[in-house]
């Protein structure tokens, strides 16, 4: 790793997902966390007007395709007692949105208030990351184990990575195992497993996602060590 830690992370990170994230992909529903933002609008929008849920999702999709759905830039959207500032193209286009697809124009200006509270609040508590925003409270959930469970059979760390993945499996929930994987990887590229999450976070990649990907990575690199010793042994 060269001295830019945080950006050699990232690298490494598109590295993975470009390489092993076609064979998982099918067990993670949500690969990107933009996803899942975009599902929260979703969500607000249908406490705001009786649009056909197909409809309201493929516009959702359109918006976010073109942009015009950027937690940070929603974050910074002004929404005084008038509402919005529709001089801002970016507040135009979004009504423009909600319009075309049925809302009348206060629909539209109640629905874009309640994104922009949204995003508003992500952004002062969470930097903008719906990752950090769920994984807060998975952690909180793993940290409270003890008060709801005994074991005698397991470890407090293997009861931790037992729910961990439960946790990953049954929610989604974008918390990490941090197991040997991770930390074996992390090792052998210079990092720290927080600047390892810290770059999922960054590029908005599942960190649960994340597990799975260095898991195949690290059995591919054995798999192909062990093919390169065997042939050197048989060119012996």
């Amino acid at each position: 790793m060269g001295t830019d830690v945080l950006g050699d992370a990232q690298y490494l990170m598109r590295k993975i997902v470009a390489l092993e994230a076609a064979e998982v992909a099918a067990m993670h529903p949500w690969l990107r966390e933009s996803d899942r933002w975009n599902e929260l609008v979703f969500a607000l929008l249908t406490r705001i007007a009786d649009i056909p849920e197909p409809t309201l999702r493929g516009v959702i999709d359109a918006m976010s395709s073109v942009g015009l759905l950027d937690v940070s830039t929603l974050a910074g959207i002004r929404c005084g007692q008038r509402g919005p500032d529709i001089g801002t193209p970016h507040v135009r286009r979004i009504l423009e949105f909600l319009e075309e697809v049925g809302m009348d124009p206060e629909e539209a200006r109640q629905g874009l208030i309640a994104v922009c509270e949204a995003a508003l609040g992500l952004q002062e508590h969470y930097g903008g990351k719906v990752q950090r925003y769920l994984r807060s409270y998975g952690e909180l959930m793993l940290k409270d184990l003890g008060c709801t469970f005994q074991f005698t059979a397991l470890s407090d760390v293997e009861v931790k990575r037992a729910f961990t993945y439960w946790l990953q499996n049954v929610l989604n929930m974008p918390v990490s195992l941090l197991d040997e994987n991770v930390h074996k990887f992390c090792d052998e590229h210079g990092l720290t497993p927080e600047q390892w999450l810290t770059a999922a976070d960054e590029l908005d990649v599942s960190v649960a996602l994340v597990d799975d990907l260095v898991q195949r990575y690290l059995t591919r690199q054995a798999a192909s060590g062990e093919g390169a010793a065997k042939g050197a042994k048989a060119n012996v």
